[in-house]
């Protein structure tokens, strides 16, 4: 394989990664920034990078969410090098890094992913500019990979409730669609993504599955405003704004159902039923999320580092949130989060839930909402009404 030659470290995130970069080599642009983004990561999943370059998505996902391990899969040896590089300088293993072809059986031995994502390359050979620089061909044109070669990967390597999240440009949506179906897997959210309020699309964000389930088209992403100036969103996956909203929880096994809580009233609350002690330690020391445990012996442990952690006094979730809420109040303006995935809820264009709902819920709600990782629709009914009632207005009575 062409060597990139000399490579540089460049600072991204506002500073929290570091990405080895070839000089003159493939860089990565804002496809991966938002890909980063759009892929959701749940508190442990184990993630492979199809493609991985130099790197950046892993680190970036590392930055933004908290992974039990990452693994990235190149064909490049000099381009894997540097994704090993910036793997280590980004608390990753190195090792994860593997020199490979996707469509070879005996990589990474019939090791399973709950998430596979992908930046995979977008041209056709015949199709624009070819580089004399191999690294460069091959992360841009498709001479050694087809579409369908690449779902029939993901497949391979995802778990049977796993999720494969890509980026392709707009144009190829039918295209992949059709590709993932020979390869056994169904589309199951996408997301067009626009340059301006007012532009056309220019790529996709897609999501597949081995289940067949409805298929969601999300709401659009815009990256930029009139202005020109990245809308939040974006600056969100880019770190201008924090990406971990403050405050944020991690919560451990003793408080799960409180967890629960706390994304119904849209804090962002991490939350892992079997993890390590140290592992808590250093995720919570990362992203400066406040750990909310009843184990003395780690609350003991947070506090000798200096870092944030909250104790309930009662054992019933009802009153620890309470309890928490009088320390870390809200005002109610953050959407829901998922139950499941902790990813704050999006609002879905009513029609689009004609179908997939049960008609008398479609016909009598005017509201849904959808979780942007696992696809999962929901819309106001007894279930928040209760919760408002038993325990936001509980506190509000309380306070009187």
């Amino acid at each position: 394989m062409g060597g990139p030659g000399a490579s540089s470290w460049t600072k991204f995130l506002r500073g929290k990664i570091e990405v080895l970069q070839p000089e003159g080599g493939p860089k990565f642009s804002i496809d991966s920034v938002v890909l980063a983004g759009f892929s959701h990561i749940r508190e442990g999943e184990d993630v492979l990078d199809l493609g991985t370059g130099t790197g950046v998505i892993p680190a970036m996902l590392k930055a933004h969410f908290h992974p039990c391990f990452i693994a990235g899969i190149e064909i490049n040896e000099n381009l894997r090098e540097c994704a090993a590089a910036t793997a280590e300088r980004n608390g990753l293993d190195p090792g994860g890094m593997i020199l490979g072809d996707i469509r070879d059986q005996k990589v990474l031995q019939g090791r399973k992913f709950g998430v596979v994502v992908s930046n995979p390359p977008f041209f056709e050979t015949h199709s624009g500019r070819l580089s004399v620089r191999e690294d460069r061909r091959l992360t841009r044109h498709r001479e050694a990979l087809s579409l369908v070669e690449l779902f029939s990967a993901g497949a391979r390597f995802m778990k049977e409730k796993g999720r494969m999240n890509f980026i392709l440009p707009f144009s190829e949506s039918d295209k992949a669609v059709k590709a993932m179906n020979e390869a056994g897997l169904h589309p199951r959210l996408a997301r067009a993504v626009c340059d301006s309020p007012a532009g056309e699309p220019k790529r996709v964000l897609m999501q597949a599955v081995k289940e067949r389930l409805p298929f969601i088209w999300l709401p659009p992403l815009i990256l930029k405003n009139g202005d020109g100036s990245y809308g939040d969103e974006v600056k969100r996956c880019l770190e201008d704004i924090p990406f971990v909203p403050s405050p944020a929880f991690f919560c451990d096994a003793m408080v799960g159902r409180l967890a629960k809580y706390l994304r119904f009233a849209g804090f962002d609350a991490a939350y892992l039923r079997d993890a390590d002690d140290d592992w808590l330690i250093g995720e919570c020391e990362r992203s400066s999320r406040i750990l909310v445990t009843r184990d003395r012996p780690l609350i003991a442990r947070m506090k000798k580092r200096g870092l944030a952690c909250f104790e309930p006094e009662s054992v019933f979730p009802k009153e620890q949130f309470r309890e928490l809420t009088a320390v870390h109040p809200f005002d109610g303006s953050s959407p829901r989060r998922c139950l499941l995935c902790n990813a704050a809820v999006m609002k879905l264009e009513r029609e689009k839930a004609r179908g997939i709902v049960p008609y008398y819920t479609f016909r009598t709600k005017r509201d849904f909402f959808i979780c942007p990782s696992c696809g999962k629709l929901t819309w106001g009914g007894t279930h928040l009404s209760r919760f408002r009632k038993e325990i936001l207005e509980g506190n509000d009575r309380e306070d009187r």
